[in-house]
């Protein structure tokens, strides 16, 4: 996420407007077309909420007067929202908001179930379809992961999916490590629903799950993908188990080298996995030769960053 608008917090004693409140953000992203960004400039803008229903359309920042008449119209319609029984929010507003949220492109609202991840961590991500090579990839990373991440070790992370986001969870909660799982959906309708039960075991354990997306909304492809800077944004390494290409985990590589994260790679050493198409993606990463920034959706500086990088992977695991 590069080449995001600069916006300004205030600090905690400079004074706030009346909508620059997490229930007052959470209520501008429940209306059509209001992300983080826009939400906060709004925000920003006005006082209090009757203030902005009131307000002229052409005042509306960052909106033409006639979506800015259906924004008002939808924000007349629009109630103060209730969190789901179990749900907190905390916005960059707020003295306790965690400092590992702090990036570009940052969300300026998070929901979240039992604990916030600490920040620090290891996220472990892959494919949703691991062979054994995978699996054996997630034990191995689990049984020196106090080795991989120098200083206090926090616990791991990962993204709740099939595959080995749930490998990751179960092994963090069999070996007593606290686990956290950022979704691409709301936290109160974590998915798939197959991995319900196992939210429920993370947050029992004391961790939890955590997403900018408000509470009800259903994941797809964009906010799986947004969900990735999360994970590394909250990590001090990223391990990648096993992924293929194309493949969704390597928009967390780009991430990691976006947020100049340690990406280490799992590498495969039999000549059956190395032929494997489920690797392709971890050869890639693991080239001398570097690869090209296509392979991780990468553009402008980003590109840049990665074509310099022979290989990508600051480091490789042995599988």
């Amino acid at each position: 996420m590069t080449n995001q608008p600069t916006l300004h917090f205030p600090g905690r004693s400079e004074p706030r407007r009346g909508l620059e409140n997490t229930a007052s953000l959470h209520r501008l992203l429940l209306l059509p077309g209001i992300g983080h960004v826009a939400a906060v400039k709004i925000a920003a803008r006005y006082d209090t909420w009757e203030e902005f229903l009131a307000s002229d359309p052409g005042d509306v920042p960052d909106r033409s007067s006639m979506k800015a008449t259906q924004l008002l119209r939808a924000a007349a319609d629009t109630p103060e929202p209730v969190l789901p029984t179990g749900v907190r929010a905390i916005s960059r507003f707020d003295d306790d908001w965690p400092a590992w949220l702090d990036f570009p492109g940052a969300p300026v609202v998070v929901f979240y179930r039992g604990s916030l991840p600490p920040g620090g961590g290891i996220a472990i991500v892959g494919t949703r379809n691991p062979t054994g090579f995978g699996a054996r990839a997630v034990r191995a990373c689990t049984e020196t992961i106090v080795d991989l991440v120098p200083g206090t070790f926090t616990g791991v992370v990962s993204g709740l999916a099939r595959g080995v986001d749930t490998l990751a969870h179960n092994a963090a909660l069999a070996a007593g490590i606290p686990t956290w799982a950022i979704l691409g959906s709301g936290v109160d309708v974590p998915t798939p629903s197959v991995n319900i039960g196992l939210a429920e075991r993370i947050m029992e354990a004391g961790g939890g799950l955590l997403s900018e997306q408000v509470p009800g909304t259903e994941p797809n492809k964009g906010t799986l993908i947004a969900r990735n800077r999360l994970q590394v944004a909250s990590s001090s390494r990223v391990f990648i188990a096993e992924c293929g290409l194309p493949s969704g985990t390597l928009h967390t590589a780009r991430y990691a080298i976006e947020q100049s994260r340690k990406m280490i790679v799992a590498r495969p050493t039999s000549a059956r996995d190395n032929a494997s198409t489920t690797t392709e993606g971890n050869r890639r990463l693991l080239d001398p030769q570097g690869c090209d920034p296509s392979d991780l959706g990468a553009s402008g500086e980003t590109a840049e960053r990665i074509r310099s990088r022979r290989p990508v992977a600051d480091a490789s695991m042995p599988v």
